[in-house]
């Protein structure tokens, strides 16, 4: 089955398994925050946000927050259904929807100052499937343009809930290979990859949990976010990374010919 049919015919079983509105909104907080902490100043940027599930499903869109309200920003997905959803919700949150496949962009060299792929890429199964997306979104980002590539956290023990998840076959979208950042370094070497930064993120429960966290909602509404950012901080002291959901890859495009 191609990707787009796949997505098409399994985004609203993906949708049953989402979060809360409330847990959502925390998500977003944290992860919009930490985003805009690497990136820095993006106001009049134009930035390319590769996926827009988020946008057409949940309540942890990340695009309509004020953090990137003076951006000129395009999103993209490869399914028509969650492009086309993301547009009725998000209405002028985006500059730009559109329905395409990261591997191959219908957009010009060097168009973009910053590109924003959250959890994208990590759901392949082919590594060369992998390289063919990044390779193409480098083709469109500008000269010393900044990537932020997050990709599932494999070092996370609660990873693997998601791994056995899918040998059972009760996960309800496809698990890919995923890359830690000296993976993503070593395999781009000779590229105009240059890694300038990295990190993790987002307590990982969370993401693998939703259920339970979706219960406490209903019985800690109050507390609910304070729990949560609290949760978050403590695992994000060393050794965090082994609760952090996400690996967090900034990446420059440099002066080196591909």
């Amino acid at each position: 089955m191609s990707e787009d049919k796949y997505w098409e015919q399994h985004s609203h079983k993906i949708n049953e398994y989402y979060y809360s509105y409330e847990t959502g909104i925390v998500k977003a907080d944290i992860l919009s925050e930490k985003i805009i902490k690497i990136l820095g100043d993006i106001e009049g940027k134009s930035i390319l946000k590769t996926d827009l599930y988020e946008d057409a499903f949940g309540s942890d869109q990340l695009i309509n927050r004020t953090e990137f309200e003076k951006s000129f920003i395009t999103g993209i997905d490869i399914s028509l259904n969650v492009t086309s959803l993301a547009k009725s919700k998000m209405g002028s949150g985006l500059n730009r929807y559109v329905n395409c496949d990261v591997m191959s962009l219908p957009f010009k060299n060097n168009e973009f100052d910053v590109i924003l792929s959250v959890s994208t890429l990590d759901h392949f199964d082919d590594v060369s499937d992998f390289k063919k997306s990044i390779h193409e979104l480098m083709r469109v980002l500008k000269q010393n343009g900044l990537f932020l590539l997050i990709l599932d956290n494999k070092l996370s023990l609660f990873y693997y809930t998601n791994v056995l998840k899918k040998y059972l076959k009760i996960l309800p979208f496809k698990l890919g290979k995923t890359f830690l950042p000296w993976e993503v370094k070593n395999m781009f070497r000779d590229s105009q990859m240059e890694v300038v930064r990295v990190g993790y993120g987002l307590f990982a429960p969370i993401n693998y949990f939703p259920r339970f966290f979706n219960m406490l909602t209903r019985k800690y509404s109050n507390r609910y976010e304070r729990i949560i950012r609290s949760l978050d901080k403590i695992f994000g002291i060393f050794p965090g990374r082994f609760a952090a959901a996400f690996n967090f890859i900034l990446i420059q495009k440099s002066e080196k010919q591909i």
